[in-house]
């Protein structure tokens, strides 16, 4: 039988969603932003040190003691980070814990729409626990200060006028389109370009099925006009600063260079290898399959974003007349968002860190999908109410091992920019604060630009951290020269950082580990003080260099 001549049956109908804008609808959005806000609130003052915090935060450090991306520091990240978080601490404290605090109220923005967009198109049941859902397994995984969440957000936002403007078209939200998917351009150029891609490709397929007058010129011009100015203006600036050339190779490099590194397999779990088969290859088989239960929350998120531009694509191709067609369309358009961005992901590092990124961009369909596209399937309908125990089983544990790792960090690290939950006292903190005056120049190397942001110290070189195998050859040696020609008094270095690079980076070329001459200097110049942080994978070296006694840097 040719099933598209034959009408599909239809299920029995249920009333549709009641619209967001209902009373109950309203309060429960709230109690969802205030439930994101407090099951979110530990992570905030919890520190886990992970280097890649440090990029973005030193960088605004940088801007707000006067110096220029491009200019004064390389960056191959856009500038819109930078800018945002150096503006969240002039403005209201010079303190880590300031844009920690975004991050909660990012939480609890990505609860909110995913609830708003959900209940538009399924039961207020099944958008609340998306909502949920979307809490526990996104923001916690990697509760750092970055521009992917910056961006994010604003491609959230935009999605989210693009949905508004299917509804109902009009000026207020072309322009909510244009200016956020330039934020997210400005925050991130590889996910900015992959949302720009999926709304003009989501448009075009959607343009023949819609009224003539859904999409005049008028609101293609100010969509334009909105997408223009802040790119425009960003660039004005950087070439009153001189920079504008150096802006525009730093924002290019990633493509020649970041991906030598970051090119990874769909989904890849950074994981050690002794990591991973104790957890999953030893043991009594009871708890390694409760292990793969936990992380089981990690395929499932990977796998949803290809579900997504699958069905999407299926609704592109085939009609189903038991569907509503505003509910298909905001399908469609999702789904070529998500396509454009999760090409974005692939083009650079598709981990599945990087993958939950974009969680919040889908996860509000989840409950349409159960609810109405997979109606008509029987088998679909029988196997659903266990697909939800487990999912909701799996991610609350996924969930609860999260929580954990930051509710048990009792100690207390006082920074000079914020105290902090640890598990431990950190040592190399506490030397480089009782030996160092805030302002003071200290290379950190090769890869935790976090530390001198925590303790308000500066590398001399304009690279807060240098990596084998990403940077290029003459970056290093500039490095060089610069501590020739400043011959700093002492230095932190990480020898072991080596070890970790083909577990983050396995792409990295063999000859290219071996490839530091920062760090042939510094063990030809420098002799170790002290070995900081013992208990850790990698310690920190404190080094002097040779000519001076151990007692003698500030």
């Amino acid at each position: 039988m040719d099933r598209t001549s034959t009408p599909i049956a239809a299920p029995p109908q249920t009333p549709g969603p009641v619209p967001a804008g209902k009373w109950g609808d309203a309060l429960l959005a709230a109690a969802l932003a205030a439930i994101s806000i407090l099951y979110l609130w530990p992570f905030r003052s919890a520190l886990i040190l992970d280097p890649d915090e440090g990029i973005v935060l030193q960088g605004a450090a940088r801007i707000i003691h006067g110096q220029i991306p491009y200019r004064d520091f390389f960056s191959f990240y856009a500038p819109g980070s930078y800018f945002w978080n150096a503006w969240l601490m002039k403005v209201f404290g010079d303190s880590i814990l300031v844009p920690r605090t975004v991050l909660v109220l990012y939480g609890a923005l990505f609860s909110v729409i995913t609830f708003v967009l959900a209940r538009r198109m399924a039961s207020r049941t099944g958008a609340a626990v998306a909502s949920l859902l979307l809490l526990i397994c996104c923001l916690p995984v990697r509760f750092l200060v970055m521009h992917n969440w910056d961006s994010t957000a604003a491609a959230l936002l935009a999605l989210y006028c693009a949905l508004g403007f299917l509804r109902s078209p009009n000026l207020g939200r072309a322009g909510g389109i244009g200016l956020f998917t330039s934020l997210t351009l400005l925050f991130n150029q590889a996910r900015g370009a992959g949302l720009l891609l999926g709304l003009v490709l989501g448009f075009l397929v959607l343009r023949p099925r819609l009224p003539k007058d859904w999409l005049t010129s008028r609101h293609l011009l100010v969509m334009g006009a909105a997408l223009s100015l802040p790119l425009l203006a960003t660039a004005g600036f950087f070439a009153a600063q001189g920079t504008l050339g150096a802006m525009v190779q730093g924002l290019v490099w990633p493509s020649q260079h970041y991906s030598l590194a970051n090119q990874l397999h769909y989904g890849h779990i950074t994981m050690r290898l002794a990591t991973w088969v104790e957890l999953f290859e030893s043991g009594p088989l009871a708890e390694r399959a409760f292990h793969y239960f936990i992380i089981s929350p990690i395929f499932i998120l990977c796998a949803l974003p290809i579900y997504v531009v699958l069905i999407a694509l299926w609704c592109a191709c085939k009609r189903r007349p038991d569907l509503d067609p505003a509910q298909v369309s905001a399908v469609i358009l999702t789904g070529a968002v998500v396509l454009g961005t999760l090409l974005s992901v692939v083009a650079t590092r598709a981990d599945f860190h990087h993958i939950t990124f974009l969680a919040p961009l889908f996860f509000f369909l989840l409950p349409w999908v159960v609810e109405r596209w997979a109606a008509p399937f029987s088998g679909l309908r029988k196997v659903a109410p266990l697909v939800a125990v487990y999912l909701l089983l799996a991610f609350t544990s996924y969930g609860l091992t999260l929580l954990w790792q930051v509710r048990g960090l009792a100690v207390q690290q006082q920074t000079r920019r914020g105290l902090l939950r640890v598990q431990r006292k950190n040592e190399t903190i506490e030397l480089i604060q009782a030996r160092f005056p805030a302002g003071s120049l200290l290379l950190v190397h090769p890869y935790h630009s976090l530390y001198s942001f925590l303790t308000r110290t500066f590398s001399p070189l304009p690279y807060d951290y240098l990596q084998s195998g990403m940077h290029t050859q003459e970056q290093f040696e500039e490095g060089v020269e610069r501590l020739k020609a400043l011959r700093p008094e002492a230095v932190l270095y990480e020898p072991a950082f080596v070890n970790v690079i083909p577990t983050a980076w396995p792409r990295t070329p063999l000859a290219k580990l071996v490839q530091d001459p920062v760090g042939d200097f510094i063990l030809r110049n420098y002799r170790v003080c002290a070995v900081l942080d013992h208990g850790s994978p990698a310690p920190f070296l404190f080094m002097v260099r040779k000519d001076l006694p151990c007692s003698d840097p500030r």
